[in-house]
């Protein structure tokens, strides 16, 4: 920034309006007028911003999103019917292209790590990740999810078969006991417990 550039449009600058009697005007006026002293002088500085690669996205791919791309351009500009139709082709190639390429890349990727899960799951995690993280409408109420597990299929009607069975057999013949236990006994059981599933989660 060229410092006598700078004097010269702070001098242009009418300071008597911050003399006001409210403070909130003031700090108002004087940001709008250093910002758009800065706006004025400052060199624009332009900022590639480069998105993350997929990798079911190839080359391919790459080349009608561009080609599907340059078609709307021309459809838009020119709002001629054959473009139009031309772009709606290409756009609809493209999109199932690269629906298929994702598709192949899943089932390619999750066979080749059938027994490598832990990686496979930090590599979902990573590339994978959701675009909105608020629960949906249908999991916001818990009365409704809890209704959902009270709720069993069938009808109401018992045999008094059923009735009677249960009514001779409710006492068991298990006996349980209460026994005290030391921190290290809960440490030592908490030790032995092992995954079944094979991603050791």
């Amino acid at each position: 920034m060229d410092p006598v550039q700078f004097n010269a449009v702070m001098v242009c600058i009418d300071w008597n309006t911050m003399h006001m009697g409210n403070v909130n005007e003031m700090t108002n006026n004087l940001t709008y007028n250093l910002l758009q002293v800065f706006n004025y002088l400052a060199p624009k500085k332009f900022v590639f911003v480069k998105h993350k690669k997929y990798p079911w996205i190839t080359q391919n791919n790459r080349l009608m999103i561009k080609r599907r791309d340059e078609s709307h351009r021309k459809a838009r500009s020119t709002k001629h019917p054959a473009k139009m139709v031309y772009y709606k082709e290409l756009n609809s190639i493209a999109c199932r292209t690269k629906q298929i390429g994702k598709d192949t890349y899943f089932k390619t990727y999750v066979s080749s790590n059938e027994w490598n899960l832990i990686s496979m799951w930090k590599h979902n995690n990573v590339n994978f990740k959701p675009t909105n993280d608020t629960l949906p409408t249908c999991l916001c109420d818990p009365d409704d999810m809890n209704r959902h597990f009270v709720i069993v299929p069938g009808d109401d009607f018992v045999a008094e078969s059923l009735l009677d069975y249960y009514n001779r057999n409710k006492f068991g013949s298990t006996f349980f006991t209460f026994q005290v236990v030391t921190e290290r006994d809960v440490t030592q059981a908490i030790r032995e417990l092992r995954p079944n599933a094979i991603d050791d989660i």
